[in-house]
C-alpha cells in the first residue's frame, strides 16, 4: 500500500492522508451489483475475508508517514466503524479518533489524528 513511499524522505511528512480502501468481504464481492462491479477490478472492492484486511494495514502503517498532528481520513463499510474506532483508540498511535456518520447515523468515515 505504501511501498512507493517507503523512504525516509516521506516519513512523518504528510499533513493529510485520505483513502477509499476496499472494505467488502471476499464472499460478498461476487454478489455486488454489476452496475458497480463490472467497471472495476475485484481488488478494488475485496477487503479480505471480513472486509477489514486493508483497513487494518492502513491504520497500522499510516502513522509512519503522518506528521505529528496530521490527519488520516478513510471510508469504512457498514457495521465496521465502531470496532475499528475502538481498536484505533486502544492499540494505535492516534490522539483523536472521530467517526463521521451518514444521514442514517451509520459510521461511514473515520478521521484520526496522529499523536503530537
Amino acid at each position: 500500500m505504501f511501498a512507493p513511499f517507503d523512504s525516509v524522505e516521506f516519513y512523518e511528512t504528510v499533513d493529510l492522508l485520505t483513502c477509499n480502501p476496499p472494505y467488502i468481504s471476499t464472499a460478498k464481492v461476487g454478489d455486488m451489483d454489476q452496475e458497480i462491479s463490472e467497471h472495476e477490478p475485484s481488488l478494488a472492492f475485496d477487503g479480505g475475508s471480513f472486509g477489514i484486511k486493508i483497513l487494518h494495514r492502513l491504520i497500522k502503517e499510516a502513522p509512519m508517514y503522518m506528521k505529528k498532528g496530521g490527519w488520516l481520513a478513510f471510508e469504512v463499510g457498514l457495521g465496521q466503524g465502531n470496532t475499528l474506532i475502538k481498536r484505533m483508540r486502544k492499540k494505535y498511535s492516534y490522539s483523536q479518533v472521530v467517526p463521521v456518520t451518514d444521514d442514517n447515523g451509520d459510521i461511514r468515515v473515520i478521521l484520526a489524528c496522529a499523536e503530537s
